[in-house]
């Protein structure tokens, strides 16, 4: 929602889902009142950031962070391949991408919230299954094995689950709008001064976390066989 020469579209807007004057919308082109009040209007936005404070407050939003794996992989074998075949020149019967390999590109070579790289990449299995047609294969199956031969290595690798517990280091999970994920957090003690130095990136909860798990120890350090005084050395 921009504000220049040709007109304020918030104000517009801030009329037509005003309830009190919505009924009686006049638009300045048509010159004639327009009653809105039976409408329901529906918008997208990137952000809300850049919607002034007036008009979001008569919008009911509804925030869609990110596909969920499954998602993608329906958007994938249902729009994605097909439109990209037929983009390439490319037939079902000549070029085939498996399941799992959809969801090893899914969640090894494009963690996103959107599918925009998740087409990029089939449209680069398209185009490299053309390359081998026309040198002289007549089918081409893309599997786990040939998508890291046409791709390469793995951008992003998967969390692994350790099966035995490590001292000094807890689990951790995170929630970004890439989806979940796992946090391996260590920590380790040394003579010193008492302070405790935080590493890394931290925001203030993971801080108040650290410092919490600082204080439960000193209140239990009988029960848990620790030196009283191990915080202010």
């Amino acid at each position: 929602l921009t504000k220049d020469s040709h007109g304020d579209p918030t104000s517009a807007m801030l009329e037509v889902l005003d309830v009190e004057q919505n009924g009686t919308f006049r638009d300045n082109f048509i010159e004639i009142p327009v009653d809105l009040s039976e409408c329901m209007f529906i918008a997208t936005a990137n952000t809300t950031e850049t919607i002034p404070a007036p008009l979001l407050d008569r919008l009911e939003v509804i925030t869609m962070d990110s596909y969920s794996d499954r998602e993608k992989l329906a958007i994938a074998k249902n729009h994605l391949v097909p439109k990209q075949l037929k983009k390439h020149g490319l037939k079902a019967s000549q070029c085939t991408i498996k399941e799992d390999a959809l969801k090893l590109l899914i969640t090894s070579y494009t963690r996103e919230n959107g599918v925009r790289n998740l087409e990029r990449e089939i449209g680069s299995l398209c185009r490299k299954s053309a390359k081998l047609i026309v040198e002289g294969q007549k089918k081409v199956n893309v599997g786990t094995k040939t998508l890291r031969d046409m791709l390469g290595p793995a951008k992003f690798i998967p969390d692994k689950v350790y099966n035995d517990d490590e001292v000094g280091v807890v689990n951790g999970l995170e929630w970004t709008y890439l989806g979940g994920d796992m946090l391996r957090i260590e920590c380790s003690s040394m003579n010193g001064t008492g302070k405790v130095e935080l590493t890394g990136h931290l925001g203030d909860v993971m801080k108040e976390s650290a410092r919490a798990a600082m204080s439960y120890i000193r209140k239990h350090c009988d029960s848990l066989g620790v030196d009283p005084d191990f915080y202010s050395n």
